[in-house]
């Protein structure tokens, strides 16, 4: 997928959609941006590829270009989305009837934004400076990678779109 058109077509219309209630700013935008590339590998694969490959039956455990995996979707709506029913529904603009919605964050790519943007919005430190990618990159490896992922803000700034 062409990163240009991502943020053209899907991620800034779908941050616009959902202010103001979870707030639309550059540094969101960016973080989200740098987020979907490092995840899905330059925006190439939108189920998750492990140490042995892409297996011809791949689902899961992460989902979509932003990698989020099933237990983190379900536990951002069990536990944030159902006590912000504005935010909630902002989100559920974006649902699809089919697949399931842990499915949709491949297929449906506004629905991956918005959970994505829900989960870095539930996070509560406020997001750093929009121009200053090594403090999103570290937010992102806090927020969403954790000390436990195997990714690093090195990787995720190596994989950010250039000129976006």
């Amino acid at each position: 997928m062409n990163p240009q058109q991502f943020d053209r077509f899907i991620l800034r219309p779908v941050l616009t959609a959902m202010a103001p209630e979870v707030p639309n700013s550059e540094a969101a935008r960016r973080l989200l941006l740098g987020t979907a590339s490092h995840e899905s590998g330059g925006f190439q694969f939108i189920d998750q590829v492990t140490a042995l490959g892409l297996a011809n039956d791949a689902d899961g455990p992460a989902y979509g270009l932003f990698q989020m995996e099933a237990a983190t979707h379900d536990d951002l709506w069990r536990n944030f989305l159902q006590y912000k029913p504005a935010v909630t529904a902002k989100v559920q603009q974006f649902r699809a009837d089919q697949p399931d919605l842990v499915r949709q964050m491949r297929s449906n790519l506004c629905y991956a934004v918005a959970v994505a943007r829900a989960q870095f919005y539930r996070a509560k430190p406020p997001l750093p400076p929009a121009d200053d990618l090594p403090a999103l990159a570290a937010y992102w490896k806090q927020h969403w990678n954790t000390a436990l992922g195997a990714g690093t803000p090195d990787q995720w700034l190596r994989h950010y779109p250039k000129g976006l």
